[in-house]
């Protein structure tokens, strides 16, 4: 950066390439990168932008007014910035695109192999912006503009019209001049609803803006977000990896719920039916190690030998198994992916003997592990370093990352080995540098 004497390093906090710089004034300058990258400076601080691109480098950027820029990139990428939004323009083009210029509704953009390309935009404003929560927390950080009001006096108020998924308290704003950034927290829910908050901007002259989100929670969130506990005899599931070969343990558990007073007589002999797709997985294995509710049972066995079915019994001639609270582990089953997925499921099944008709849960494995810690769409050096620094809270203080999440929801276990440590934020790199990593099962 040059302060009109000297050049100073300014760190971004970003270890990629950067192809652009664009700037209005000193508090409004765009840069582009490699992996999708914009960042916008506002004169005090840099903020990564979102653009819905992973794979392509945006290589330049253009505009003729504040917040009204064209960004081009690799592949015949071409973006559009209004609105405080970044929104891909389809096109034929399939070239790297090197440059463009737009003013009004006309376009031009060259690019490899003496390309020029001209287009007339008809735009369309966005009067509703919808955004989605990521699957791996209840916590995501939205960025919008307010422009044309009295910042020393500027007041925001917000309103959610599903308050029981977000309530007005759960929405907190910090603003930097007309920059602003919606925190949102939404309410315990393990259900995919939606709703509408519409936030109200105002200032001392009576001006007044408003600007509507349509925000989307996802099912199967973590954290805060607790499934109903039904089931006493249940299968644990979690995030997994879905690359072709990938291992998958489920463990089968017989547990009683916090909230269940019902009394369960203890275990001599019982039956069940695990029931997996075997056009997606692959049964290998079982394991009773660590399985202390199999310890009492003389005869225990597990039967594989019809496709997608895994027949266990057990029983005991002397004391069996009684249920508790704490609860055990009764088996673990281990399986290899055949065709890579968003979701396996694993069911029980034909419960019989002394566990006739006792409530069950059902494991869903949803594909996880993919490097983007801090949900941004982009797995990048900052990914890396939010697991090292989780990492470095070991003795379970968990202070905070720059993951800008709270400590607790930051999911970086991506080698799938039951703790976060730095050959999770090594497999991250690997990933980002395009080496072989865990993640892609390399």
């Amino acid at each position: 950066k040059y302060n009109g004497t000297d050049w100073a390093v300014e760190d971004l906090g970003i270890y990629d390439f950067i192809y652009c710089v664009w700037g209005f004034s000193d508090t409004d300058i765009y840069i582009s990168g490699a992996s999708g990258l914009i960042m916008h400076f506002d004169g005090t601080n840099w903020r990564q932008m979102r653009t819905g691109i992973t794979s392509s480098g945006i290589v330049n950027i253009k505009g003729t007014a504040q917040h009204d820029l064209f960004a081009v990139g690799e592949s015949g990428i071409i973006l559009q910035y209004k609105d405080n939004v970044w929104r891909q323009i389809s096109s034929q083009i399939t070239l790297d695109l090197n440059d463009c210029w737009g003013k009004g509704k006309d376009l031009f953009v060259v690019g490899t192999q003496e390309s020029i390309y001209h287009s007339r935009i008809e735009y369309a404003p966005i009067v509703n912006q919808k955004m989605t929560i990521v699957n791996e927390r209840l916590y995501d950080n939205i960025e919008f503009r307010l422009d044309n009001l009295d910042v020393s006096s500027l007041t925001i108020q917000s309103n959610s019209t599903n308050v029981t998924l977000l309530s007005n308290d759960n929405i907190t704003i910090s603003c930097t001049s007309n920059n602003c950034v919606m925190s949102i927290t939404p309410n315990a829910v393990c259900q995919r609803e939606e709703t509408l908050v519409t936030l109200i901007g105002s200032d001392s002259t009576g001006v007044i803006k408003t600007k509507t989100f349509t925000l989307v929670v996802n099912d199967k969130t973590t954290g805060s977000c607790t499934e109903s506990d039904v089931g006493v005899v249940k299968i644990e599931d979690g995030p997994v990896h879905n690359y072709l070969g990938a291992t998958i343990k489920v463990p089968v558990q017989i547990r009683i719920p916090q909230n269940d007073s019902t009394i369960y007589s203890q275990i001599n002999s019982f039956g069940l039916d695990i029931i997996y797709s075997n056009q997606q997985l692959y049964y290998t294995s079982y394991d009773t190690t660590n399985a202390n509710a199999a310890t009492p049972f003389e005869v225990f066995t597990v039967d594989s030998s019809k496709s997608g079915v895994i027949s266990i019994q057990g029983s005991t001639n002397t004391q069996g198994y009684t249920p508790t609270k704490t609860g055990d582990y009764l088996v673990y089953l281990n399986f290899e992916v055949k065709i890579q997925a968003d979701q396996y499921d694993i069911n029980i099944r034909k419960t019989s003997g002394d566990i006739a008709g006792w409530p069950i849960d059902n494991g869903v494995f949803t594909a996880g592990y993919n490097g983007d810690i801090n949900g941004d769409d982009i797995v990048s050096p900052l990914d890396a370093l939010c697991a090292f620094e989780k990492f470095m809270n070991w003795d379970g203080t968990c202070a905070s990352t720059s993951c800008n999440i709270p400590c607790s929801e930051v999911q970086c276990d991506v080698n799938a080995d039951g703790s976060c440590t730095p050959a999770d934020a090594f497999c991250i790199m690997s990933k980002y540098m395009q080496e072989a990593n865990c993640i892609d099962g390399k």
